[in-house]
């Protein structure tokens, strides 16, 4: 609904947000979900660290704070910085001499939030704080094979990114083909769930309404 001018228009009049209050009431609902992110992450005593420039090499570093802290499960740290983004703004037309909700490219702040999940392991999600709140989640399928062969009690031997001894590749190949079979937007849902703690509640009168992510792939790798 969010992610089009014609659907914030509808979501605006849904919340019976003028047009004119537009600025106030985006202002409003992106600080909540800052605020909720940040305050998850330092609720676990974990760091958040504002970063300059976008470019720094973020995984590194925080693979670097987990194995300095010994995190083996839950969050590991909370990075923001400043990028562009994709979002709206409320101009008028000269023509029809009316405001209007237009898209436009902007900067926001960015929050990155790294986490070892129960059943992903190790990963992290990219979440835009402004309207439309767009998200992008990075996973890693052998880091989820290494926790399902733990979970079956399987042994292996594993550098860096990479499996050099399988105790039973044939198991581990059966296990690895459960990946292929999962509900991915029920599995992504459930994540951005533990990410953002008010995904379901930070859009006020429309909290009956379900407004689902939908969910695409911007990169996949098939490896052997």
């Amino acid at each position: 609904m969010l992610a089009a001018p014609q659907g914030m228009r509808c979501y605006l009049w849904h919340q019976r947000v003028l047009l004119t209050e537009f600025g106030a009431h985006v202002l409003k609902v992106s600080t909540g979900l800052k605020n909720a992110v940040v305050q998850a992450v330092e609720q676990a005593g974990r760091p958040v660290v504002h970063l300059q420039k976008g470019s720094e090499d973020k995984q590194r570093r925080a693979r670097e704070i987990a194995q300095r802290d010994g995190i083996k499960q839950g969050p590991v740290c909370l990075f923001t910085v400043m990028e562009p983004c994709s979002s709206f703004d409320v101009r008028p037309n000269r023509e029809t001499k009316r405001l209007e909700v237009r898209r436009c490219l902007r900067k926001c702040l960015f929050l990155y939030r790294y986490e070892i999940h129960p059943t992903l392991g190790f990963m992290h999600a990219r979440i835009q704080s402004w309207f439309p709140f767009s998200v992008q989640i990075w996973i890693n399928g052998r880091e989820w094979l290494s926790r399902q062969m733990d979970h079956a009690g399987l042994e292996y031997l594993r550098r860096d990114n990479c499996f050099v001894w399988l105790r039973s590749p044939e198991r581990a190949q059966q296990l690895m083909n459960q990946q292929l079979k999962v509900s991915w937007p029920k599995l992504l849902d459930q994540v951005l769930d533990r990410l953002n703690p008010i995904r379901k509640t930070m859009f006020g009168r429309l909290n009956g309404i379900h407004l689902p992510y939908y969910w695409s792939v911007a990169q996949s790798e098939w490896a052997t």
